[in-house]
């Protein structure tokens, strides 16, 4: 009788393991190179609501007292500060939160887009913090890139990198095209290496000792704009490019970066040279309102067809 009870409780111990290693299973899914899908991370979920808040108050802030917030810079800093924040508000927020409803209801894609929407803000918010002069808002542009950094670094701890090379090369999505990988990693080698020669190119007028033109429009002789560029962002691409043409698995996770990073920065950066022009407070480069806002086309197109299609095959979700 002991023997029967001892062993229909043995039975019982592993039915309860098994269960439990099934309800495991169950409540971690993964899929490719993002885990736990089907609901957000609620700590990544509170730092990107957080990140949106801060930024819509200080972007608001910025249209709707424009002459106070930015009292103390030029005309030329003034133009581009209004032109990405309104990109801010009626761009990024309205994209970021888009993509947080979509993962709430087990997007892939959506994911992946946000990392380059929590990437724009966190780039965006440490240059004002470093680029405008003090002014009120000084908090709450620490408050939004430290917030936006919090969960793109957690965003970011949860990709597998093999996994998404799986799901951009799986069979009915136009990313598994080679000429559209081809033109991606042309699309970054050109950005890349476009926006490190204009950088060199002031750092050379101004070490030849002439009045180097975009200097001369700041309100700050620090360059914040070109060391994050020339040091982190610059070398990134390149990499992530120059992988992407090799087909490895990091060039993929880092063109879906930089594209959804393409397709909000890019674009408050043309919104800037349009809005410089109509001011006429123009750089020397006359015709950056024009060449910038098809750079930016390009990218947000790239991007769309990057992102479109659907997996076919359940196998790798």
């Amino acid at each position: 009788e002991l023997g029967r009870c001892h062993g229909a409780d043995t039975i019982s111990s592993t039915d309860d393991h098994v269960d439990r290693a099934r309800f495991a299973t169950r409540s971690i899914p993964t899929y490719v190179g993002l885990r736990d899908v089907s609901e957000d991370n609620r700590m990544n979920s509170f730092a990107t609501y957080a990140a949106c808040t801060f930024a819509a108050v200080a972007s608001g802030c910025g249209l709707g007292w424009e002459k106070e917030v930015y009292r103390r810079e030029p005309a030329a800093m003034v133009a581009q500060a209004v032109a990405q924040d309104a990109v801010t508000v009626g761009w990024v927020l309205p994209l970021t939160l888009a993509c947080t409803w979509g993962i709430h209801r087990g997007s892939k894609t959506a994911r992946m887009v946000r990392l380059g929407c929590l990437a724009y803000f966190a780039y965006t918010y440490v240059l004002a913090c470093t680029l405008l002069s003090r002014n009120e808002l000084f908090l709450l542009y620490v408050a939004a890139y430290s917030t936006a950094s919090f969960a793109l670094w957690g965003e970011l701890q949860q990709v597998n990198a093999s996994r998404c090379k799986k799901f951009f090369t799986a069979k009915g999505r136009w990313s598994a095209s080679k000429l559209l990988q081809k033109a991606v990693a042309a699309y970054e080698l050109l950005i890349s290496i476009g926006t490190g020669m204009a950088w060199l190119k002031e750092e050379i007028t101004m070490l030849s000792g002439l009045d180097g033109s975009f200097l001369s429009q700041q309100s700050t002789t620090a360059l914040p704009v070109q060391a994050f560029d020339l040091g982190i962002i610059i070398p990134l691409h390149l990499f992530g490019a120059i992988q992407l043409l090799r087909g490895k698995q990091v060039g993929f996770l880092i063109a879906s970066v930089f594209l959804g990073l393409s397709s909000t920065l890019f674009v408050a950066i043309a919104s800037m040279a349009f809005l410089m022009h109509r001011r006429g407070v123009e750089p020397h480069e006359d015709k950056a309102y024009i060449v910038l806002p098809c750079i930016a086309s390009v990218g947000v197109l790239l991007t769309v067809c990057w992102f479109n299609g659907k997996t076919k095959s359940k196998k790798e979700v």
